[in-house]
């Protein structure tokens, strides 16, 4: 992104589903019935200069039960993880074949209110700090095509059970 530019983004998704893996095992929703999770993520992208981009954003989830289910499971909805990252070219050189560019991005997320990580599925989140780092490697061929890489390393920390 272009130095002291801002994108702003604001994105839905809406999703449902009935069955979920258990290790090696598929099981059915049998006692919720088919979950809906709906998410509204609002992101801005900044461009510090040439090289530096940073992004911050927060988004909003609502789950639900889609089927009556004794009113045993409400779903929860609020604000879920805002999360902060920094993306920096390393690297832009123009070789004969073509353009190398390398990247490295800096991440960190945290709750941004006080949810039930421990209501799965119904939880909008994992409840815990996220940090990040991320290697991006691209070459651009002079004919158009390109190949791309990407390494990284992502901690997660802890969540306390509720019950």
């Amino acid at each position: 992104m272009p130095s002291k530019n801002i994108c702003v983004l604001v994105s839905y998704e809406s999703g449902n589903f009935n069955e979920y893996w258990e290790g090696n095992y598929l099981r059915k929703n049998a006692s919720i019935g088919t979950l809906s999770r709906k998410t509204i993520i609002t992101m801005a992208a900044i461009g510090i200069n040439k090289d530096l981009n940073a992004y911050i954003s927060l988004p909003y989830i609502k789950t639900a039960s889609s089927e009556p289910n004794g009113g045993h499971f409400a779903g929860a909805k609020g604000l879920q993880d805002i999360a902060i990252a920094f993306k920096y070219r390393t690297i832009e050189k123009t070789l004969n074949s073509g353009d190398l560019s390398l990247f490295t991005t800096l991440s960190f997320a945290t709750p941004s209110s006080n949810y039930l990580s421990d209501y799965m599925p119904y939880s909008i989140g994992l409840g815990t700090s996220e940090f990040g780092i991320r290697e991006i490697a691209k070459f651009q061929f002079k004919n158009g095509f390109y190949a791309q890489a990407m390494v990284g390393y992502f901690w997660r920390g802890y969540t306390e059970a509720e019950r």
